[in-house]
Parts: structure tokens; sequence; C-alpha cells
């Protein structure tokens, strides 16, 4: 009897356990160094750039099946962020260090470069870097000032989102854009 209750305890724990409330997340990570030899000044230098990059994905099942033991996957959106980190000299550790993410806006991709207060939005064409606008931590938590050419408003992220609300003057309305977390 005594044996049965333990088996009993235990097997409730195990269950209990395995029904938790956290949602899984698929994490893969993988770096890169590369090393090149630069003429500078007339004397050699070594240069290593190391990239690291993260790919975050929620792992979730179709809702409509909820009740199933086997239900279908469904794809949610990938969280990439790279972080690229120079080495200009002999020394062990790197000068520079840039995080960058990736997001969507009405199909586009762009790339969220961290800067000392903020970040920089831009987007690929071909070789070139095309700057959207920045986005400027406020004194206020969680907030950004979000600068374009043509309009300036707050940003804040909103479910790994990042959303901007603006005033349109010529439609006398507030705008909202909402970048996704794009896949990769």
């Amino acid at each position: 009897m005594k044996n049965l209750l333990y088996t009993l305890a235990i097997l409730l724990g195990t269950v209990a356990y395995a029904q938790d409330s956290d949602a899984p997340v698929d994490n893969m990570e993988s770096t890169k160094v590369k090393t090149k030899t630069v003429k500078k000044n007339g004397e050699m230098t070594e240069t290593k750039v190391k990239v690291i990059t993260n790919k975050e994905q929620e792992v979730k099942t179709d809702p409509d099946q909820a009740d199933q033991y086997n239900a279908n996957q469904i794809v949610p959106p990938t969280k990439v962020t790279k972080t690229i980190m120079v080495d200009s000299d002999k020394d062990a550790a790197y000068e520079t260090k840039s995080v960058i993410s990736y997001y969507t806006y009405n199909d586009m991709k762009y790339a969220f470069k961290t800067g000392r207060n903020g970040f920089v939005v831009y987007t690929v064409d071909g070789d070139k870097e095309i700057i959207l606008g920045t986005a400027i931590k406020s004194s206020k938590e969680d907030l950004y000032i979000f600068t374009t050419s043509t309009y300036s408003g707050v940003g804040y992220f909103d479910n790994n989102h990042f959303v901007v609300e603006y005033y349109n003057k010529e439609d006398n309305v507030l705008m909202t854009q909402k970048f996704k977390q794009t896949k990769f």
C-alpha cells in the first residue's frame, strides 16, 4: 500500500510539472568569426569580426485543434537578432558591438540597429542601406521618440512588435504603424 501511494505521488507530480504554463521557445544560436589582415598606415593589422545570430521562435499548435493529441503546428514569427563585434587590435576584447533585429512593415524588411540612446531603422536595397528613421529612448520608460524625414512620433514595443504613433497634419488624424517581427 505504501509503495502504491509513493508511485501515485510521483506520477501526479510528474503530470503537474509537465503542464507548465510557460510557452516553449525554439532557440538557435550560431557564431561565425572572420579574420582579415589589412594594411593600415604601412603596417599589417589583423581585424576580427564576430557575428552571433540568435533565432527565437515560439512553439505553437493550431488553437482549433486544442483538444487533439497531435495538433498541427503553426509557424509564428521568428525573432532574429544579430550581434556584430569587431576587434581591430590584437587583444582579446572586441572594441565595437552592434545589435541588429529584423522586422517587417507593409511587406518590407527593416533592420533595427542599436546605438547609444536608441536605434536606427533602415532597409537594404541591394548593397545600399536606406535609413527610414531614428528612435531615441525617452525619459519615460519603454518609450522612444521616433523621427523620420516626414514625421515624428512616439514608438514602443508591444508583444515584440515596434509600434509608432504620430499625428498626420494633412488628414488631421492619429496614425499607427506596426513593425512586426519578421520570419527569416
